[in-house]
């Protein structure tokens, strides 16, 4: 799973590049402070032991009079089961991965990097946050997932790697129709 990672720990500055660069707008990673350009969503995200304001703004490092922007994007009762613990950590863990995607959104970064972002959510869940996020303009998404489901149509180009290689890219329909992954399916 590590290989897979790799491209999301190197933006993120987790591990250094045996070789090449990373560029963002024409400029080295390495010579660029990248804490407001790119905020990073993990499968297992650090959830504080504080309610849903603390941990949604992180302490308010983010501004919270935006959040109402992104509550529309689920339904009152998932919600309301988040907005009302005392203590987010008690959360299921889906709970505590839209959380965490509350507060990326709240980052208003440019570039937004997902692990396994969705991978406790339900496939209701799933599929209103995604495209919640697909409707963003202006921001770089780059999600690893396990799922190859129909939002990903909405994605300029799809990587699809195994064992840390490269073995196809291009749309949606370029994936589905390669032999690699029928291959893998």
């Amino acid at each position: 799973m590590w290989e897979n990672t790799f491209i999301i720990n190197a933006l993120m500055r987790y591990v250094e590049l045996n070789k090449g660069n990373i560029y963002i707008d024409d400029e080295k990673l390495d010579d660029i402070d990248t804490s407001y350009i790119i905020h990073n969503v993990n499968q297992q995200e650090h959830i504080f032991a504080s309610g849903y304001k603390n941990n949604v703004t992180i302490f308010n490092s983010f501004p919270f009079k935006k959040v109402s922007f992104l509550e529309n994007a689920l339904d009152k009762n998932m919600l309301n089961s988040i907005v009302e613990k005392s203590n987010c950590q008690d959360l299921s863990d889906g709970e505590k991965q839209v959380l965490a995607i509350y507060r990326m959104c709240l980052a208003d970064a440019s570039i937004y990097l997902m692990d396994e972002a969705f991978s406790a959510t339900d496939m209701n869940i799933t599929n209103k946050l995604e495209k919640f996020l697909l409707s963003m303009e202006d921001k770089t998404m780059i999600m690893i997932t396990h799922k190859l489901s129909e939002q990903l149509r909405c994605f300029d180009e799809i990587l699809l790697m195994e064992n840390g290689e490269l073995v196809q890219s291009g749309t949606y329909e370029d994936i589905c129709e390669s032999m690699e992954y029928k291959q893998s399916s």
